[in-house]
């Protein structure tokens, strides 16, 4: 997640959220404020 901590600080002014989308059950956010959500969540 570093090159997304890169990435919040380079775009700030621009930047709504950060989100990983992966395999997972769970959705979270994790303590440095990166949401995970599961890519079943996303779509039918």
């Amino acid at each position: 997640m570093k090159h997304l901590g890169w990435l919040r600080n380079k775009i700030a002014g621009d930047l709504i959220d950060v989100v990983v989308v992966y395999s997972g059950e769970h959705a979270y956010r994790r303590r440095d404020g990166v949401a995970a959500v599961p890519l079943a969540l996303l779509g039918p």
